[in-house]
Order: structure tokens, then sequence, then C-alpha cells
């Protein structure tokens, strides 16, 4: 009997208390109820239900709900701070559901042992939690007007989700948070003003530190959303998120729609499924523990800065050879030049199958074009070889040296040497294509001779063997110990410098007659001999690495 008599005692006792602070009779229905149900740790249900969709307890709609659901900010504040009312609170703490809070909540440096739940609540003045200490802090489904909290010091989970909607800006820097920072579904709305009236942040959360999971999923923000050197103990995730902060002229707050430069996330980072953003999302030197999952995300909008993060795994879809990751479509990247990617590390590309080498060059061609940066070609090939597809990476190389050579030597001789180098032997990274086309240039010339020949276009060089190939009874004939002609031999020989086979200072083009034919086939031998020469010393520097190495 004594333990069904105690709770009654404390909210009698709560009531006391509450009457000679405020006066008897100052009391709204809502602020009664409060009082009734502190004590015993139960929810304060100040409209007709405590269901989420029912328009009645729509805080948008508080204008319409009368008195009767007020609560006064200074009734919520003493309960925090005063002494005696703090000691006949629940260790649930406060609950409210669908009350109108009137004033401001102002709580600076305030050391509550409990938690502290509005939901579903309007609270039209900003919040002050600057410095504060509290175990819990939920405001799902509430409307507020800006939340000062820099500094908060927060035991378990903070809860700005389910319908949240913030009309100013949420501050949260440097605050500590040992549970989740959830979000999810909320509305941060504070974009930039001409006349600064407003900041253009919707949610600072510079700093922060969070021990768990930090939620942004199917969140709709209009202002900045920053996170610069958070500290997240899971994961971040956004997917499905809208962040909007387009680039206005002479708002200088504006153009960031995600700013997370120097975060260090231990889990997961997700803008997935339907996130889009238009601004600027920068993870620029982000640390990230395990994966970067962008699937199904739309950033062509947006300028997404990945310069010097790292990130366990890269996943995207629509890029590799495989679609599984690619059911909701394709991530749409940023337009060309908008897509930083210099310094970006990562161990492994998300593939079920081969990584398509064609389609991960188009991405790479998306960053800035000047300076011309080699550090992201260098990582893909990387990748590639690490997977096995050793030619994958060799193509990769190849565009790499291809782009720096058109940037770094724009006068006609630099792109004349870069086409010769590419087509020849790859940069280095394919020299036996030098082969190929010395095993081309010998049947070229295998043709050229042997017609030649047959025309009466090539002769011996030995004066008494030309005399009997050209005296009119031995025509074509030359004496026994002479080599015949070999068209095939004398084009190889031609072709490949250093190698002699007995045709080529045997034979030549015919000095004696005159005419077209001729003088084609003498500048096509010259021409011949110094191609072989250029092929083959390529072929040289290109299996040496000398080529690599300039």
């Amino acid at each position: 009997m004594e333990m069904e008599d105690q709770p009654k005692g404390r909210t009698s006792d709560l009531k006391a208390l509450a009457e000679a602070e405020f006066g008897k009779g100052t009391f709204s229905n809502a602020e009664k109820l409060l009082l009734e149900k502190v004590p015993v740790g139960e929810w304060a249900i100040c409209g007709p239900n405590s269901t989420d969709r029912d328009k009645a307890n729509d805080p948008q709609d508080a204008d319409n709900w009368g008195p009767k659901r007020q609560i006064r900010a200074e009734l919520v504040g003493w309960l925090c701070m005063d002494e005696h009312a703090r000691k006949r609170v629940h260790w649930r703490g406060i609950q409210v559901y669908g009350a109108d809070v009137t004033g401001p909540l102002d709580l600076p440096f305030v050391n509550i042992p409990f938690q502290l739940a509005l939901r579903h609540c309007r609270l039209k003045a900003a919040i002050n939690l600057r410095s504060a200490e509290v175990s819990q802090l939920d405001l799902q489904g509430s409307l507020v007007y800006g939340i000062t909290a820099d500094g908060l010091i927060v035991k378990n989970s903070v809860f700005l989700g389910a319908g949240f909607t913030a009309i100013g800006e949420v501050r949260l820097p440097r605050a500590q948070i040992g549970g989740d920072l959830s979000c999810e579904d909320g509305t941060f709305t504070n974009p930039s003003k001409k006349d600064f009236s407003r900041s253009g942040i919707a949610l600072n959360a510079d700093g922060i530190d969070v021990k768990g999971y930090v939620f942004l999923r199917k969140s709709t923000t209009k202002g900045a959303v920053r996170l610069l050197g958070a500290q997240i103990g899971a994961n971040l995730e956004c997917d499905g998120g809208a962040f909007t902060n387009p680039p206005q002229k002479d708002l200088p707050r504006s153009g960031t729609a995600l700013d997370a430069e120097r975060s260090n996330v231990k889990g997961m980072v997700f803008l997935r499924d339907g996130f889009t953003a238009d601004g600027v999302v920068n993870l620029d030197a982000a640390q990230i523990g395990r994966g970067f999952s962008c699937a199904n995300a739309n950033f062509q909008r947006a300028t997404l800065q990945l310069r010097d993060a790292s990130a366990a795994s890269l996943i995207d879809s629509g890029l590799n050879d495989t679609s599984s990751v690619a059911d909701g479509g394709p991530t749409i990247w940023p337009q060309p030049s908008k897509l930083p990617l210099d310094g970006f590390v990562y161990r492994h590309i998300y593939s079920e199958g081969r990584i398509n080498v064609t389609k991960r060059l188009y991405w790479l061609g998306l960053q800035p074009t000047t300076p011309f940066r080699q550090q992201p070609y260098l990582q893909l090939a990387k990748i590639l070889r690490e997977s096995g597809d050793l030619d994958g990476a060799k193509q990769v190389l190849e565009k790499m040296e291809a782009l720096r050579r058109s940037h770094d030597g724009p006068g006609w001789m630099a792109r004349l040497w870069s086409w010769i180098l590419r087509r020849s032997i790859g940069y280095g990274y394919h020299p036996g294509r030098a082969i190929w086309l010395i095993i081309l240039l010998s049947v070229v010339g295998w043709i050229v001779y042997g017609t030649s020949y047959h025309a009466g276009r090539m002769a011996p060089t030995d004066k008494d063997a030309y005399n009997e190939f050209r005296d009119p009874k031995t025509t074509g004939q030359v004496p026994p110990h002479y080599p015949n002609f070999s068209a095939p031999i004398y084009s190889l020989e031609n072709s490949l410098p250093l190698v002699k086979l007995g045709q080529g200072d045997k034979w030549q083009p015919d000095p004696g007659r005159k005419g077209p034919l001729p003088t084609f086939i003498l500048w096509f031998l010259r021409v011949q001999i110094m191609l072989g020469w250029l092929l083959a010393t390529l072929f040289v520097a290109g299996v040496s690495g000398i080529v690599r190495k300039e």
C-alpha cells in the first residue's frame, strides 16, 4: 500500500511546489496534466490522442489548439532547474506530447539528469541549451524556431526527426552525444537572405562528437548542413535526403549543401537511394573507416568534393559491368569539372563483376581539367591491378599519360610526339605495339618491293651481277653465287635495324631507271629504315621503362 501511495504523494508535493512558485489557479489544462504525469513517468498527452498522423497533433496547426494545450516554457525550465522540483521528476523525465510551449526555453549550463521529450509540440521561441547536460533530448515531430546548443552534453541520444521541423538555425557545434543523432525525416530550413537576417546554416554540427550513428535519412534541408571535423562512431546515413543550398550572388554562406570536411566516420557514409543535393557536397579530407556509398544518388546539380578523402571501399551504381546495386537507377554524377578527386584514396571498388574501365575513365573525366591531377588515375590503376585486371590498369595509365602530355605540352611538336608515343608503345605501357607496327611495316614493304621487282625496278648492287641482270640475253638472272631477291626478307631487313639477312646490301632500287616509280621506291626505302629505327628504339624504351620514367 505504501508503494501505491508514493507516486500520489510525489504528484501532490510537486503540485504544491508549483503553486507556491507560480500561484494557485494559474495553470492550463496541459500544465496540470504535465505536473500530474511527470512524477509517475508517464506521457502528458495534451491533444486528443498520441497518433502522429492525426491532424489534431500537427504543430503547424498549433494556432488553432487554444490555451488549454499551452505549457509555459518557464514551467518546463523550473522542473529542470529547481532543486526540490527535480527530485520529484521520474527517471523517465519530462514527456510531453502535442503541447504548445510558449515563451523561450532557456536552459544554458543546466544539468538536467533526466530525459527532455517534447514530441509533436510547437516551441515558438528559440531553445537555448548552450553547454547544458541532459540524459536524452527528444523533439520528434515538433516545430521549433531555432536551437542553440553549442557544447551540449547528452548522455544518450538526440532525436530531431520523425516530422521534426526547424525554422531557423539548429546549432550543435562541439556537442557530445553518447548515443545517436537522429534527424531522419526531419526538415531544417534556414536559407541565406540578402539582409543577413538568416545565417544560411540549417544545421550546424561542427566538431560534434557522436558515439553512435548520425541519421539524416529522408531529411529535407534548405540551408547548409555542417559537420566540419565531426567525430562519428558509426555511420553517417543520408539516404533519400534532399539537401538544398544553391550558390546565390553576393551571399557568401550560400552554395554549400553538406559540409563534412575533415570529418572522421568510423563506419559507412551513405549518400544513396535517391539522395539529392543542390550545392556543394564537401567531403574533403574526410576519413571513412568503411565504405562510401552513393548508389542511386543524384549529384546533377551538385559539386561533390572528395579531395584527400579516404574510404575502405567505393560503392556506386551504373559504372560497373553488373547492375545489382543499380536497381533504383544509376548514380547520376556531377557535371564535368565538378568532381574533384585529387588525393581520394580507397582500397576497393564494389563490383560483383569486372570493373568497367571505360565507365571509370568517364568518371575520372568529370574532374576539373586544370591543373591536371595524376593521383586519381594512379589510384584507379592500383585498384585494377590488385583486382587482377592488368590490361585495365595499363589502359588507365595510358589515358593518364595522354592527358598529362596534352596539358604539359601545348605545342604542335609536343602533341605530335605524344601521338607517336601513344600509338606506337602506349606511352611505354604497351611496348608490344611497336613489334606489331614493325611487322605491318614489313608486310607493306613486302608488297611494295615484290611489285617493284616484278616490274623490273629492283636490281643487284654488285656491278657484274647488275650487268648480267640487265643483259637482254640473261634478263632477270644473276650469277650462281649471288643471292636471289626475296621481297619479304628484303623488307624485314630494312625494318629491323642492325639485322643483316643478306638482302639489304645486295639489292636496291634500280638507279638506272628513271620515273616516278623508282623515286617512290627509293623514298619508301628511306622512310622504312627511319621508321624501323624509331620503332625499335621506342620498343626498347618501353620495355626498359624509360618512357614511363619520363
